[in-house]
């Protein structure tokens, strides 16, 4: 069952990393994200939690 969770969340991770730009144009622009990160960094708000999604996929399966 981890190994199904683990695939499960490096699809999403990658896809989220991939798909950024339809991500954006689908939800548009974040506002806090805008203030947290700078003018127009919504499309690496989505980058970066693709990449988080893919190391805690990586931890997931090592240490739990």
């Amino acid at each position: 069952m981890k190994v199904f969770w683990f695939i499960l969340m490096l699809v999403v991770g990658f896809a989220a990393i991939y798909f950024a730009w339809p991500l954006y144009k689908i939800t548009g622009r974040m506002e806090w994200v805008e203030k947290v990160l700078g003018q127009g960094q919504t499309i690496t708000f989505w980058r970066l939690l693709g990449i988080a999604i893919v190391i805690f996929a990586f931890i997931y399966l090592v240490y739990f």
